[in-house]
């Protein structure tokens, strides 16, 4: 069953660090400068400030991606194990039950663990690569599972003696099953020699000699030996892995020694040689969270919370109660923390980060800043909204300083959110450095709380109150007064002293021409197209109006009443009305009638009244069907046969070759399935005709720098990207025989700017309009550690304007504000009758686990279509029906193609079917069809708004009874529809219209939750919208 997004997906983005195992390494390019194009292209760069025709604007089309609810995940006849192996040794390391228990053609498990820990081992065997698992796999200890089931632990023996580091665990759910095997272990051929030459005393006597060179060396009195349980050296017989030269395992001893009262070492001695192979200490240091004290940009005196690894401290805040330990790394990932890193000053392809560190715990006043503001945010939301952390689940807050301009390197004179962290510049022309602002850090800080709630457009109204929302927590954060910017604004630039101001919009200025001035009033209101139609001007009045409800009830009322109406009631497209509506039922449900009626006086005082707009309602976006014949076009993988691209009929079955030559990558099909265009082995790009028989075959672009290619619905465009890392998508307009190339970026909530991360573009689809590309990004902040932060996420970009028949500005807009951790997402495919319906590969890299996702992204749904065990590159098919992935088959390692049915929602799978394979040794599944049918040739916002036919619902909020009043043009037969905000019809009714006033009573059923809901009335020739609180 489709669910909603926010309750399909429960936790949230931190930031994405680097993990060795994840099927999205297949993608990754070397850098290959000599891929270097020698045509001429124009360079266009996306502006943010410009409208986006996709979204209706905004830096991305749904809230922060999180990790899907899999429980419900369908059975398929597939191979039952997912595995991931080890980039060292080749074996795997995590094994995974994928379907139920019952479709794997085995005995539900029965008896102690331990025998079901042995049984589920040995249906291991072939893909451990062992002939006996019994022996090898000895359990050593069985653990209660808090989640049910149990825990059994297991050591790998040879001939009775431990293999060092071998190590395993099964998996035992509370229904018996053994559900998964991770761990570590060898094959026996590893092990050459199997005497121990050496006694037991004489490798003892070699450890305490070392011991003595290099550690305080005292005997131990009585008393110390008795306390530590230790008189002599302990010695063990192991087998060792030895990697130093060449890997093999070896005899030797493992001997543990004390040389005072408090350390502790373990020594490993060569059984054969004698010699040392490792010693290290085995004494725990005094690592953990610490406080540190010193004065921020303002020299003001701040306590901040740091840690400490070994003898260095960082600016990192384990402190907090989302702190999770199990799953940090000190000291580049710790999970749930507050992490302030350093980018000094680097920028475009150099630009790299390093921890901030001190051996005093003493910080330098910028980190101190941005540290302290990390902190009193996340105890702001904390403390007062019950809110854990900016994404609401406990993901990690970073923070950048000493930000430099990504493009040329000057002194960034801005702070901005952009999805994933906050970065601070160091002033310039108009400010001091930015992370002395308190207010200013708040501010961006809560765009990553809209991002994660509401997800307000950028744009228009919708913008204005994203901005506002960023004010007015940015201000609670900073609580002294009502401005913003006080602490970091120059006084030359800014006369007021302050970038703004709630309790006086105007600011000190008398107009739109003073630095600084907003409009009180709707009266005021900028209506131009600058600045995203006002975004940063224009909330000057929804500022005020928070303001006023301060005054009239208290702060902590209009904070508690503005925060639960962005997030439980307000959406992407929410106006200023919707604002006032949700203001005051979020006041109707924490407080009594008289908050609810000062809030509704607060907007009456900005000009925002009951009859300000009408409101929003969604649109269908489905296309004509292609009604020629269907094939599915595939590469073959089997190289006992030369063909290489075929097609089968999907009526018939029939295959048919289409040509020999060698694919470097996915093809790419014109909507009437004439044309293919793919990138060869030698990296240059082709087109292919796909009658067979009849097929024509040429290099249309001879230049060996090609990765991967898309031609446009209509086949006069083509988007390609090269091999070499250089951030771009270059499209080639066959019309005009020109190129563009448009440069990649990653879009923030702040004018002009552009934040770094993006790489590389991989896989690409053309919208169906074919103004916009779809796109999979490679992203990556390096460390100077070494342990960057890289993912894969989706992105659109528009690269050409129908209506000027040229190129488009590049605009680029995210699918999701962030994601979680070690979550990657790419290969997305547009449904083929559907413009707002994709399907991408999802990998959960802690897991090991992958999916293929179906999106909507007008209704903000999600769901889990299937799972996979390699990037599934979905494709859908012409009716939009059925998605084809690729399974790789753990008989022969090769991919095959396989097939789910979908629901009519088109990203759910039908509840009762099942996967089914298709054909075998087979690489990317291409659906087309043979027809030509009628494609858009603009795209236009997913919402209608109108200022006539307006219709009132009284009372509002309401409860189970309502009343609608309307003026109708003649006598009709009428239909009500109640909607959720997602388009979910929720319930329906008829009524009969009269000439003139008309009103109609509505009692909903009692299941109708609270909520916010869109009401439309229709007859054959009128339409009336309007909205409703219930409560």
């Amino acid at each position: 069953m489709k669910k909603p997004y926010s309750t399909l997906f429960l936790l949230l983005l931190t930031a994405t660090h680097t993990f060795a195992q994840t099927s999205f390494d297949v993608k990754e390019k070397q850098s290959n400068p000599a891929a270097h194009r020698s045509f001429e292209a124009t360079r266009i760069k996306g502006n943010m400030l410009q409208q986006s025709i996709l979204t209706a604007q905004g830096t991305s089309l749904l809230p922060q991606l999180s990790k899907p609810n899999t429980a419900a995940v369908r059975a398929t006849a597939k191979n039952p194990f997912s595995v991931i192996y080890s980039n060292e040794t080749g074996l795997p390391i995590f094994i995974k039950t994928i379907i139920p228990q019952t479709l794997q053609q085995r005995a539900v498990g029965t008896g102690s663990g331990i025998a079901i820990a042995y049984n589920y081992i040995d249906q291991l065997r072939e893909t451990l690569g062992l002939t006996d698992v019994a022996e090898p796999f000895t359990p050593y200890k069985t653990e209660k599972d808090l989640l049910g089931g149990q825990i059994i632990r297991l050591k790998q023996f040879y001939n009775g003696i431990e293999i060092d580091g071998c190590e395993s665990i099964v998996h035992i759910n509370a229904s018996g099953q053994a559900v998964s095997w991770n761990g570590s272990y060898i094959k026996p051929d590893l092990i050459k020699h199997t005497s121990f030459a050496v006694t037991p005393a004489a490798a003892a006597a070699k450890a305490l000699a070392d011991i003595k060179t290099h550690a305080h060396y005292v005997e131990l009195s009585e008393q110390e030996q008795q306390f530590l349980n230790y008189s002599t050296p302990g010695i063990k017989q192991i087998y060792y892995i030895d990697d130093k030269l060449v890997r093999s395992c070896v005899p030797a001893y493992s001997i543990d020694v004390r040389p005072n009262f408090l350390d502790w070492w373990e020594y490993i001695i060569d059984a054969q040689t004698g010699n040392i192979l490792s010693s290290h200490s085995k004494t725990c240091h005094a690592d953990g969270p610490r406080i540190s004290t010193g004065n921020d940009l303002n020299g003001v005196s701040r306590t901040i919370n740091t840690y400490q690894t070994g003898s260095l401290y960082y600016t990192t805040d384990a402190s907090r109660s989302m702190f999770k330990s199990s799953q940090s790394s000190f000291p580049d990932n710790p999970a749930g923390a507050i992490q302030t890193l350093d980018l000094n000053y680097t920028y475009g392809s150099n630009t790299k980060y390093k921890a901030i560190t001190s051996s005093t715990n003493s910080f330098n006043a910028t980190a101190i800043s941005a540290h302290y503001i990390a902190g009193k945010s996340y105890d702001y939301y904390s403390a007062i909204h019950g809110r854990t952390s900016i994404d609401g689940n406990g993901g990690t807050i970073i923070s950048f300083i000493n930000v430099a301009d990504p493009d040329d390197g000057t002194p960034m004179d801005n702070a901005f959110w952009n999805g994933k962290a906050m970065y601070y510049g160091n002033g310039n022309t108009n400010f001091k450095p930015l992370a002395g602002g308190l207010d200013v850090g708040g501010h961006e800080l809560t765009h990553g709380v809209i991002q994660n709630s509401a997800n307000l457009n950028y744009q228009g109204e919708s913008g204005a109150i994203n901005e506002s929302m960023a004010d007015i927590f940015g201000c609670m954060i900073d609580s002294l007064d009502w401005k913003i910017g006080e602490d970091v604004v120059l006084l030359s630039k800014y006369p007021s002293g302050a970038l703004r101001d709630l309790s006086n919009p105007h600011n000190g200025g008398t107009n739109i021409n003073s630095r600084g001035w907003q409009p009180a009033h709707v009266s005021e209101k900028y209506s131009g197209t600058q600045d995203n139609g006002g975004v940063h001007i224009n909330s000057g009045i929804t500022n005020y109006a928070f303001y006023l409800l301060a005054q009239s009830t208290s702060r902590s009322k209009a904070e508690k009443i503005f925060y639960r109406a962005l997030t439980a009631y307000l959406t992407r497209s929410s106006k200023f009305i919707d604002l006032r509506i949700a203001c005051i039922a979020a006041a109707t449900d924490l407080y009594t009638s008289n908050e609810a009626t000062k809030t509704g006086i607060a907007f009456d005082q900005v000009g925002i009244t009951g009859n300000s707009e009408v409101p929003t309602t969604p649109v269908s976006s489905n296309l004509p069907v292609n009604t020629g014949d269907e094939y599915l076009l595939t590469y073959n993988l089997n190289t006992t046969y030369s063909t290489k691209l075929y097609r089968i009929n999907t009526a018939t079955q029939a295959y048919a070759t289409i040509n020999t030559s060698s694919v470097f990558n996915k093809p790419s099909i014109t909507d009437d399935g004439s044309m293919a265009y793919f990138v060869n082995t030698a990296n240059q790009l082709k087109s292919l005709y796909l009658t067979p028989g009849n097929t024509y075959e040429q290099i249309i672009q001879d230049e060996p720098i090609w990765n991967n290619v898309a031609i446009s619905k209509n086949g006069k465009r083509l988007a390609a990207t090269t091999t070499d890392k250089d951030t771009s998508v270059y499209v080639y307009d066959f019309d005009s025989d020109t190129w563009a190339q448009f440069v990649l970026y990653n879009p923030t909530y702040s004018e002009g700017i552009k934040s770094g991360g993006p790489i590389y573009a991989d896989a690409l689809e053309w919208d169906h309009t074919g103004e916009f590309l779809v796109y999979d990004c490679y992203n990556e902040f390096e460390n100077t550690s070494g342990n960057n932060i890289n993912f894969w996420d989706i992105n659109f970009i528009q690269v050409w304007d129908n209506t000027l028949n040229d190129f488009g500005d590049g605009t680029v807009t995210k699918l999701f504000s962030s994601l979680p951790d070690h979550i990657s997402v790419g290969n997305p495919a547009f449904a083929k009758n559907s413009t707002n319906i994709i399907a991408f590969d999802y990998i959960d890299e802690d897991e090991g686990d992958l999916y293929v996702i179906g999106c909507n992204t007008e209704t903000n749904e999600l769901d889990v279509i299937t799972s996979s065990n390699v990037l599934g590159f979905p494709n859908f098919n012409r009716l939009d029906n059925k998605i084809a992935y690729l399974y790789e088959l753990n008989s022969d390692h090769m991919k095959s193609i396989w097939t789910v049915d979908l629901d009519e929602s088109k990203i759910t799978a039908l509840p009762n079917g099942s996967d089914t394979y298709y054909t075998d040794k087979s690489n990317w599944p291409v659906y087309y069809a043979t027809g030509v049918r009628s494609l858009p040739s603009s795209t236009t916002a997913k919402h209608t708004n109108t200022s006539e036919n307006r219709a009132n619902v009284y009372p509002n909020p309401a409860s189970a009874d309502f009343s609608i009043r309307l003026t109708s043009g003649d006598q009709s037969h009428a239909v009500i529809h109640i909607n959720s905000t997602t388009g979910q019809l929720i319930y329906s009714t008829a009524a009969n219209l009269l000439t003139g006033e008309n009103t109609i009573p509505v009692q909903l059923p009692a299941s109708v939750a609270s909520g916010y809901y869109i009401v439309t009335i229709e007859t054959a020739d009128e339409r009336w919208v309007s909205k409703l609180i219930k409560k």
